[in-house]
Parts: structure tokens; C-alpha cells; sequence
């Protein structure tokens, strides 16, 4: 395990609510229903960069797929790190987060070493995702269950698109580049 990651404790983020905002999505994953037909398996692991955020693989049958999700302010940073090429990438990526285009994502495929690449999807949402404070309870915002179910789905569409078109997932972290 990398010394940039940790087992997560979701508030115990340096950013609490981007951690309680982890920490719902987490259990947003939790619903991903795979291909077997079974709950996907979830884990998590806290980041340490400079933007809070989680490292979250979903693992369906033999197909583990590891996503780092930041959240920085009204941004969200959603990231895949792909060992195929990204023209591949690009094309076989367009219908599966196309929906998300529609909300308000942008991706980028950048090549990296080899025939890795990153994906990287941004999204500009304009909202805070939670409210309360440290003393008081923290909730979701109605904006922030709206980007959670997003990011679910686009998840499980990403994951279910590795397994249909037999894509190869980068043993490298996703991270910020």
C-alpha cells in the first residue's frame, strides 16, 4: 500500500465535509448491483493531497476498478486510470458518460507512459454538497444527493463498460496529475 493512502475514517477527512461527502457516497456504491447480479464490493482509502478525497475501488466478480473522487468547493474531480490507450479510451468512454456531459461534466483522456491513460472528469456544480458544522450534524444538500447519485451511476457505467468491452484497468492508482 502506498504511504499516500490510509484506511479511511470518512469525517476524520482534513476537510469535514468533504469527508461526510465521501462517506455518503460510499454508501451510494454500496447499491452497485454487478454483473453477477451480487452487491459490487466497496473499499475505501483516504488521499492525502492537496485537494480532499478518496481512493474507492469497486469490485464486481474478477473486475476491480479504483476511482479517486475529489471535492474541492462546488468542484468535483472524478478519475480512472486505464491501462489502454487513449483514443481507445475516448471512444469507448462517449456513451458511457455521456449522460454526465449533459449535467455538467467535462473528461479529458490524457496518455500517459505506455498505453496508460488518465481520465479525468470535472464537473463545475456551482452548489455546496453539504450542510452543518463541525458542533451540529451535517446533511446533504438536495445538490449534493443529486451529484452522489450522479457519480453512481457513472461509476456503475463505467464499471459495466470495462466488463463489456474488456478493457484493461491500470494496476497504478488513479490520482491527480
Amino acid at each position: 500500500m502506498r504511504t499516500a493512502h490510509s484506511e479511511l475514517n470518512p469525517l476524520a477527512c482534513t476537510d469535514q465535509k468533504a469527508g461526510h461527502f465521501v462517506e455518503a457516497l460510499v454508501k451510494r456504491f454500496e447499491r452497485i448491483i454487478g454483473w453477477s447480479g451480487a452487491p459490487a464490493g466497496i473499499t475505501v482509502q483516504e488521499t492525502r493531497y492537496v485537494v480532499p478525497g478518496a481512493l474507492i475501488t469497486v469490485k464486481d466478480g474478477s473486475t476491480s476498478v479504483p476511482v479517486w473522487i475529489g471535492v474541492n468547493g462546488p468542484r468535483i474531480f472524478y478519475i480512472l486510470r486505464m491501462g489502454e490507450a487513449a483514443d481507445r479510451c475516448e471512444a469507448v468512454f462517449r456513451f458511457a458518460f455521456g449522460g454526465a456531459a449533459k449535467v455538467g461534466w467535462s473528461f479529458l483522456y490524457e496518455p500517459l507512459s505506455g498505453t496508460e491513460t488518465s481520465v479525468w472528469g470535472t464537473a463545475e456544480t456551482g452548489h455546496q454538497f453539504v450542510s452543518g458544522t463541525k458542533e451540529r450534524s451535517m446533511v446533504m444538500t438536495q445538490e449534493g444527493e443529486f451529484w452522489i447519485n450522479d457519480l453512481s451511476l457513472m461509476m456503475l457505467s463505467a464499471l459495466r463498460t470495462i466488463q463489456r468491452e474488456s478493457l484493461i484497468v491500470s494496476p497504478n492508482f488513479p490520482e491527480p496529475l
